[in-house]
This record gives C-alpha cells, structure tokens and sequence, in this order.
C-alpha cells in the first residue's frame, strides 16, 4: 500500500458545502437497501474547488434528508483541493 500523502487546506469547508455536487463514472449502482451509490470506473466527484477522483467512489446518504453522510473512495485516490492534493489507495470522509 502506498503511504497517504496530505497537506492542509485554508479554503473554509462551508464555501463548498453550499455548492452542489456533481458526480461521473463508468458505471453506476443505486443500492436503496443502505441508502448508497457506487460510482466505478474513472469515478469523480466534484464540489467546488473539491474534487475526488478513484477507481470507484460510494457515496452514503442519510436516511431522512438525502445529504450525503459518508464518501469511500478506493483504488488509486486522488484528492484536490485547489493546488493542494493528497493521494492514497483508500479514503474515508465522513
């Protein structure tokens, strides 16, 4: 496994979160049983200035009001954040 690389961010979380986001991949499977989406195949996801690219890319929602809870990434991850990036072959935001 390769180690995560990471650096900080000044850009404040809630310039993003109000924007919406938008997700593509190869393929996609809508799992309403646990409320997920799994995106695979040059899968990305963007918001902003955020954007996240894997080899595949489920995205938890919450019960009640369809926010997004939780994203895994997994397979060759890559996390954009303006000029800042971190790599890995697996993450977790929650």
């Amino acid at each position: 496994m390769s180690p995560a690389l990471s650096q900080s961010t000044n850009v404040p979380a809630a310039q993003n979160a109000e924007l919406p986001v938008e997700a593509t991949a190869d393929d996609l499977q809508v799992n309403m049983d646990d409320n997920s989406a799994i995106f695979s195949g040059n899968a990305k996801v963007v918001q902003g200035i955020l954007d996240l690219r894997a080899d595949q890319i489920t995205v938890f929602f919450e019960d009640t009001n369809r926010n997004i809870k939780t994203v895994k990434a997994v397979g060759q991850v890559k996390f954009t954040n303006g000029s800042e990036t971190a790599e890995a072959e697996d993450a977790l935001f929650d």
